[in-house]
């Protein structure tokens, strides 16, 4: 259940493509044989879910990207020159992944 509580809490926090919460929900759907209600009720439960993680995440990105923000910061005040362009690059790296 906490795999698919962290699955829910990516797809929906991070606004994931409706396909794949479709898919997720489908196949939930027929592992557990549910009924169209039961069905319709999952629908409910997981829109309303979204709608509270996506304004959590609202809430707490900025928080984290000030954080990480202000971490890079410090790490680059004790890097010598060379350090820092390596620094900087790997940073770069990193938030051109996220950004893909």
């Amino acid at each position: 259940m906490g795999a698919f509580s962290v699955t829910v809490y990516e797809g929906v926090a991070q606004e994931g493509r409706p396909f794949g919460r479709r898919a997720l929900y489908s196949g939930l759907s027929e592992k557990l044989a549910l009924s169209e209600a039961q069905r319709a009720r999952l629908d409910e439960i997981v829109e309303d879910a979204r709608h509270q993680m996506v304004g959590l995440s609202k809430v707490t990105k900025p928080r984290f990207r000030a954080i990480k923000r202000r971490t890079r910061d410090q790490i680059r005040e004790i890097l010598d020159a060379e350090q820092l362009a390596t620094f900087n690059s790997i940073c770069e790296s990193c938030d051109q992944r996220k950004r893909n």
